[in-house]
């Protein structure tokens, strides 16, 4: 669990966000791109625009969101930018 944490910790530094969520929201288009992306990668990063998520609770709760209908994880937000990670227990039913 603590290279993970750290994995996690590293990608929030890192450059800029793979998967940048805008005023259409949480869309069939986003929603692809994100399950493309997370089989290639364990890690993804996605940054909500201000126009969509104003606050921090909204950034939360469309985290929660996709997360959900993904069958992903959040594993850190910062400001708009989150961390979505492939769950471990989800990759051994695969």
């Amino acid at each position: 669990m603590k290279k993970s944490i750290d994995k996690i910790r590293a990608l929030m530094q890192r450059g800029s966000a793979d998967v940048m969520i805008g005023k259409s929201g949480i869309s069939i288009n986003i929603i692809t791109r994100i399950e493309q992306l997370i089989k290639k990668k364990k890690f993804i990063k996605a940054k909500f625009q201000r126009n969509l998520a104003p606050k921090k609770e909204d950034v939360i709760a469309l985290a929660i969101e996709l997360a959900n209908k993904l069958d992903i994880a959040v594993g850190e937000i910062r400001g708009r930018t989150v961390v979505f990670y492939v769950k471990s227990d989800s990759r051994k039913k695969n």
